[in-house]
């Protein structure tokens, strides 16, 4: 099941999956996984996760 609460924030934050991977300093298809539901992140990556899309 996707993440439709990412891909929110995503949009709402005006960041494409390949930037947002940039900041958090992943793979841009670790977001897309994360996107898609496939996969969570890592809880050494949620705290970025949270700063960069507030």
């Amino acid at each position: 099941m996707a993440d439709t609460n990412l891909k929110d924030a995503l949009r709402r934050a005006g960041m494409t999956p390949e930037e947002f991977a940039e900041v958090v300093g992943v793979d841009p298809k670790t977001v897309q996984r994360w996107v898609a539901g496939s996969t969570t992140p890592y809880p050494r990556h949620r705290a970025t996760i949270a700063r960069a899309l507030i």
